[in-house]
């Protein structure tokens, strides 16, 4: 007789936002519960992983990223969910890492789906395309929402410095703080004074007077860190004029309400990276005038808005620059490099320098060395070439590589046979689709190709292949490996590809970020890059089972 294996089960859950309950984590854990007591598998409490407030748009959760690596430890057999939507809403996303999980034999199962069954991936790449969809339409939702309230003038959320948001006024409308006013109203005068926006901050900063957003809940996050330490910055202050965000650029002090002027757009691969944009159209914008919001008065704005908008020469100087030139590079360093002092960015500061922000913009920060732009891109790639490109590196990767072929290999010229129970569950899935478009809840577009698909399921499954292997060699692996690395390391060189090149070290920066700490006595800037290799080669298309599951040291480089 034949010990059936029982398998460990490890159980994820999450929801997204705030407006759901705390207790939905319970509550899917206990779905989790009865479907180890339906298939028979062995649960422990410590292979539970749960992401609250976390969309699953992305794969920078961390409970999510320890259910990876336990997985990639062999820690538990099937990963077990409530539903496909809690564990992804990106489909991307979804494909590579099933494929993982498939690579390391463990199955996902949920109340409806069973990775276990073959003809089961068909119905994922369905719901995975509908949990996507239903992802952004959430965000048209809220935004068409906020833009109804906004026509009725209502509160349609946010906050802004000098107001009490309508949550938390006890009018249910939006309140003028009259602490904060009094602190608009003195930035302004400054400003109409001819102070600089640097000269304000520190001022501000030496009365010890809280920044905006400094008394607020703020989450930190690598994708989308927010500065906590209550300190003034000079682009708080003065902002961008054509943008209308700032302290001297809101609108709102002097009665007039702009609702719309720009919107997050998030990254369709990553929807915890997200940029602000502008929208043009003024048809777009809901606009209104509230007598009883006005912070200051009409001339102070008017004089104000003469020192934002005037021309100086150092400004015009760089325009000039920009018209004969055309943009500058975009750094691919840029918003990866932090200060050790004060967690700010550093920035570029002339054309080939780089400076913590937080002591260029406000003087909060006592950090402000310069090093050069170039000799930064060039340390971390050395250090990336250190951590991938070493022999030892090479050896573990190809080991890894090996290790995996072998075991396809043996059973690569195994032919396969028709399946009787295969063969059914296309039948019951075929009925189960014309039921759907009979009762019409799928459009003929999607009829055709679920048809097309399970059509070429069936030959698949009644339709004996042999399949022949080449045989590779360690060698060949290694080839494959360097080729892909010198590709992926090109990208970095060219100027063009700057933005999809900082987007690809943010993602193997294991801590999404590189903190630089100035070492004055050996006149040179310090820091520690720690990669995570198992995400490097997915855009090369070299499968990601070739390195999965090797790990690297950090690397300590200088500049």
């Amino acid at each position: 007789m034949i010990n059936k294996k029982i398998l460990r089960a490890a159980f994820y859950a999450r929801y997204s936002t705030d407006d759901q309950q705390a207790d939905s984590i319970d509550r899917q854990f206990m779905v989790c519960d009865g479907i180890v007591k339906r298939e028979g598998f062995l649960h422990e409490s410590y292979h539970r992983f749960a992401d609250p407030e976390i969309s699953g748009g992305t794969a920078r959760r961390p409970q999510y990223a320890a259910m990876l690596s336990a997985a990639r430890k062999r820690e538990f057999d099937v990963l077990v969910a409530e539903d496909i939507s809690r564990l992804w809403r990106n489909m991307e996303m979804q494909t590579r890492d099933i494929n993982e999980l498939e690579e390391l034999r463990i199955p996902v199962v949920t109340q409806t789906e069973d990775t276990r069954r073959e003809n089961d991936r068909m119905m994922l790449n369905l719901k995975g395309s509908i949990n996507e969809s239903y992802r952004k339409d959430i965000g048209r939702r809220v935004r068409n929402k906020q833009r109804l309230l906004a026509g009725n003038r209502r509160p349609a959320g946010g906050r802004a410095y000098g107001y009490v948001p309508a949550s938390r006024s006890g009018s249910g409308k939006i309140e003028i703080n009259d602490a904060e006013a009094k602190i608009i109203r003195q930035i302004f005068a400054w400003r109409a004074g001819g102070w600089s926006g640097k000269r304000i901050a520190a001022e501000l900063n030496e009365r010890k007077v809280p920044a905006p957003g400094a008394g607020w809940n703020r989450r930190r996050s690598v994708a989308n860190a927010k500065r906590t330490n209550g300190e003034w910055v000079r682009t708080a202050i003065i902002g961008d004029v054509r943008r209308g965000i700032g302290i001297l650029n809101n609108q709102s002090y002097k009665g007039d309400v702009v609702w719309g002027r720009s919107h997050w757009e998030r990254s369709p691969r990553d929807s915890s990276i997200r940029r602000c944009e502008l929208i043009d159209d003024a048809t777009q914008l809901v606009t209104y005038h509230e007598e009883r919001l006005r912070i200051v008065s009409d001339d102070l704005w008017a004089a104000v808005r003469a020192v934002q908008t005037a021309r100086t020469p150092r400004g015009e100087a760089i325009s000039i620059a920009k018209r004969r030139l055309g943009r500058g590079p975009v750094r691919w360093l840029s918003s990866l490099l932090v200060c050790s002092e004060c967690g700010s960015n550093y920035v570029q500061y002339g054309r080939a320098d780089y400076v913590c922000s937080g002591f260029h913009n406000g003087a909060t920060c006592k950090n402000g060395a310069r090093f050069r732009i170039e000799d930064a891109e060039q340390a971390v790639l050395h250090a990336i070439e250190y951590d991938f490109a070493s022999p030892s590196a090479i050896e573990r990767a190809v080991s890894t590589a090996m290790t995996s072929y072998e075991r396809e290999y043996a059973h690569a010229d195994q032919p396969t046979t028709p399946r009787s129970v295969e063969l059914a569950e296309l039948d019951a899935r075929e009925a189960d689709v014309r039921a759907q478009y009979k009762a019409g809840k799928l459009p003929p577009t999607v009829l055709t190709a679920w048809l097309a698909e399970l059509e070429s399921a069936r030959l698949a499954v009644t339709q004996p292949v042999v399949q022949e292997t080449q045989r590779v060699t360690r060698d060949d692996l290694a080839r494959v490996y360097r080729s892909a690395l010198a590709k992926r390391l090109g990208v970095f060189t060219k100027r063009e590809n700057a933005g999809p090149a900082r987007e690809g070290l943010r993602q193997i920066l294991t801590s999404g970020r590189i903190e630089l700490q100035p070492n004055m006595e050996r006149r040179q800037f310090e820091g520690v890059a720690e990669f995570d290799i198992s995400k490097f080669f997915f855009e090369n298309q070299i499968d990601i089972k070739l390195v999965a599951g090797v790990g690297f040291e950090p690397t300590t480089f200088g500049l």
